[in-house]
């Protein structure tokens, strides 16, 4: 293990090749760890010139509590499982169109963060993955991603606006449980199944727009503990 010194903090880092997730043959760098954190912080693209192309996990986990916001630079491919859990000051983040994955956890509990922008490219998220973000406001998931897994906005509590894009094929359960301050979501037609409990104690959703093809499907236990006068429009 290596370590580098850039502003606002000290970096640990491997040499790996060939993990499944960054499915690179040749030699590559992951981001193991970081100490000294203070404020904003740019992650380099390379370090001993080699591509940056994993944050793994723990990396800026909680013991980063001084981080508020990062650069991810466009060389990386995978987040991995909570690679930025309970950094609590963590306010803002930008994810490169590089990055096609992004694990368990990785940011569950950024308490700070008020708005995610998921690039085109990103192929899979693992569960939790923005769990607990309590200061969440907005969130976009682009067409590249098949899957919003569960529980992967549970609880963000500020959650108000959701742009899910056409080409997502399933909500899985739980996904955006208790997501209270949420009033509208549009499903888009690419969507083939919703989860129980999706959308689970969101009591101040008043409108769903559905496509059609789901007016048959017993989506009711996606949409319990919402309110009575919920209203579901199937859409052409």
């Amino acid at each position: 293990m290596g370590e580098i010194r850039i502003p606002g903090a000290t970096l640990e880092y491997e040499v790996e090749t060939g993990r499944n997730e960054v499915n690179e043959a040749m030699p590559y760098v992951a981001v193991v760890g970081a100490e000294d954190v203070q404020g904003y912080v740019e992650i380099p693209s390379e370090i001993e010139g080699l591509p940056v192309k994993r944050i793994g996990g723990l990396a800026f986990g909680a013991s980063c509590g001084e981080l508020t916001g990062v650069t991810i630079p466009d060389s990386v491919a995978w987040i991995s499982e909570s690679a930025f859990a309970y950094s609590t000051m963590l306010t803002c983040v930008k994810i490169p169109s590089s990055v096609r994955g992004i694990g368990e956890c990785a940011f569950a509990g950024c308490e700070g963060l008020r708005w995610v922008d998921m690039p085109e490219g990103v192929m899979w998220v693992g569960f939790s993955a923005f769990t607990m973000c309590y200061g969440l406001v907005r969130v976009t998931m682009p067409s590249t991603l098949e899957s919003i897994p569960r529980n992967a906005f549970s609880s963000c509590l500020s959650l108000s606006h959701v742009k899910i894009s056409h080409g997502i094929k399933n909500i899985e359960e739980c996904a955006f449980d208790d997501c209270i301050q949420l009033e509208s979501i549009t499903i888009p037609d690419s969507v083939t199944s919703i989860g129980r409990c999706a959308f689970v104690g969101c009591r101040n959703l008043a409108n769903v727009s559905l496509p059609r093809r789901l007016e048959n499907e017993p989506i009711e236990s996606a949409f319990l503990s919402c309110p009575r006068d919920l209203k579901i429009l199937y859409r052409d």
